[in-house]
């Protein structure tokens, strides 16, 4: 059976973009891990800001860490 072309490319562009971003996101949650606690991954209070992981109001060394790799 086989795929025409098109369908070849798509599955080739959608598929190697996701293996992209899952090697990033392993590679980042690997750095951040062993400095971030449980409660670092809960939503930041309303009243605080967007509703982003608390580790990124109360961690700025660890973003800054994070942006220079």
């Amino acid at each position: 059976m086989l795929v025409s072309p098109g369908t070849g490319a798509l599955v080739f562009l959608i598929g190697g973009a996701s293996t992209l971003a899952t090697f990033t996101a392993f590679r980042i949650a690997t750095k951040a891990g062993p400095e971030l606690q449980l409660t670092d991954l809960l939503p930041a209070p309303p009243w605080v800001g967007l509703p982003l992981p608390r580790f990124m109001y109360t961690k700025p060394e660890l973003l800054a860490e994070l942006r220079t790799r």
